[in-house]
């Protein structure tokens, strides 16, 4: 993958973050009211420094789906064939590994859902790592990059959020999602693990 341009070459990748701290005051000045004074000033820490966190990638990466909620996974209505499908592959990219799963996990579990579960969720993805030949990336590493890649959420959320159209089910909603992503990253140091203290 590491010789395809299209997947592996860092530059829009780059230039979306790049963009990002541009909207972190029209961000707060949209939402802030509605925030924790701890998520308020976890976002005036880091999103200033979005592009420096993409370029500090390393390896071991993974492709990385970018966009891994559950808006874009269809599950079978069939019982008996318990297929899906991932779609929307339009951010598709070599990344850390823990990145979709935190992206993933901070969308679909409500906080304290998240907060008992994590740990055995991240166990049971290294384990399928294992299993599919991965070698090299013992379970801390993995949780590692988990924690680091808790930050992919809040840099995207308040960086982009603010380009959004306001209505007031979509307002909602992105105050509901950027709570769970900060949350997350302050009870996992994520800052710290993605090298951004």
């Amino acid at each position: 993958m590491s010789t395809l341009d299209w997947i592996a070459d860092p530059a829009r990748t780059i230039g979306v973050f790049d963009a990002l701290p541009a909207g972190l005051q029209p961000f707060l000045t949209r939402f802030g009211d509605e925030l924790d004074a701890a998520h308020v000033t976890l976002f005036e820490r880091v999103i200033p420094h979005a592009g420096e966190w993409v370029r500090s990638w390393k390896a071991p990466t993974v492709v990385q789906h970018g966009d891994f909620r559950s808006d874009n996974i269809m599950f079978s209505t069939n019982l008996r064939n318990r297929r899906i499908a991932v779609i929307d592959f339009q951010t598709v990219r070599l990344g850390p590994p823990g990145v979709d799963p935190a992206y993933y996990l901070g969308s679909a579990l409500a906080t304290e859902d998240r907060r008992s579960a994590e740990r055995d969720l991240i166990a049971g993805y290294h384990e399928q790592l294992l299993s599919g030949g991965v070698a090299g990336f013992g379970f801390h590493d993995c949780w590692d990059s988990y924690r680091e890649g808790a930050m992919y959420g809040v840099l995207l959320f308040v960086g982009m959020a603010g380009q959004v159209a306001s209505t007031e089910r979509g307002d909602q909603l992105i105050v509901d999602q950027i709570r769970r992503y900060a949350e997350m990253a302050l009870d996992l140091d994520a800052p710290a693990a993605a090298g951004l203290t």
